[in-house]
Formats: structure tokens, sequence, C-alpha cells
């Protein structure tokens, strides 16, 4: 009578092995490939890095215009250059002479 007790505890055991390493395959199944498993990580971590790098960026640009903007507020002379730079502002008697060049004809004459 034992022997079959035994052999019943054998049979069962290998059938709750097998259950465990399944429900232990299926778990890092989850783990992998789920919404939220280790590749979606893998892909929020790149993402977080591309957008660290832009925020560096713009951080600094944001700091360059400051400093253009504390100019600006600051020195008289720069506010003059702007101006007749990107406004082509001049001043009260001031003569400005532009001159076009000529393309291709006056590339060949001496």
């Amino acid at each position: 009578m034992r022997k079959r007790s035994y052999r019943k505890w054998i049979t069962g055991n290998k059938l709750c092995w097998f259950l465990a390493v399944f429900c232990l395959v299926l778990f890092f199944a989850y783990i992998l490939f789920s919404a939220r498993g280790i590749f979606y990580l893998q892909k929020l971590e790149e993402k977080n890095k591309k957008l660290q790098k832009v925020n560096e960026e713009l951080l600094k640009e944001n700091k360059e215009l400051s400093e253009k903007i504390g100019r600006i507020k600051t020195d008289r002379s720069y506010r003059e250059e702007i101006a007749r730079r990107d406004l082509g502002l001049v001043r009260p008697n001031e003569i400005i002479y532009s001159f076009e060049e000529k393309k291709g004809k006056s590339e060949g004459k001496r």
C-alpha cells in the first residue's frame, strides 16, 4: 500500500512542478511583452534621453536669448546696430548708398 501512495505523490508532484514552471513562463512572458513590460520601459528610456537633449538645447537657447534681451535693455549701441541691420533705419541727415552687383556681364570684361 505504501508503494501506491508514493507513486500518487510522485505523479502529483510532477503535475505541481509542471504547473509551477508553466506559471513562471507565463509570468516572464507577461513581464517582457505586456503593455508595461521591459520593452516598453526601454522605449520610454530612449524617449526620455531624446527629450532631455531637446530640453538642454532649449535651455541653452533660452539663456542666449536672455543675454540678448539684457544687452538690448542696457547697451544703446547694440540697439542701434539691430535697428540698422534688421529694420533698415538710418540717422537723420545720413545718406545710404546701395550698390547692386551685375551678374554675368561684369565678370567677363576687364
